[in-house]
């Protein structure tokens, strides 16, 4: 952002929202699995992020547009992190 935009302070407002929808995400999650499976809400927020990337790829230029898909992007991003680590486990179960 702030390379296309030319304004170090927007790349900073960037990554600022990114990482607050990343948190905001993991509290999504947290409610959502309680009325979902983890492997229910980790394929439907990856089918998500599909759509929030491609937002974000298309409006990139706009930045107010832009910021606020970036907190969607923060969303998905931590929803998906958040799921890998609750499925994983279940996949892979340790052997001793």
């Amino acid at each position: 952002m702030a390379t296309a935009s030319g304004s170090d302070s927007l790349g900073v407002t960037m990554g600022l929202v990114i990482n607050l929808g990343g948190i905001s995400g993991g509290i999504v999650f947290a409610g959502l699995a309680i009325f979902l499976k983890s492997r229910q809400l980790l394929i439907g927020s990856l089918l998500a992020s599909v759509v929030v990337f491609l937002g974000f790829g298309l409006v990139f230029h706009q930045a107010s547009t832009a910021i606020l898909i970036g907190i969607l992007l923060g969303v998905v991003t931590g929803v998906n992190v958040c799921g890998f680590y609750a499925t994983t486990p279940m996949l892979f179960p340790a052997s001793v």
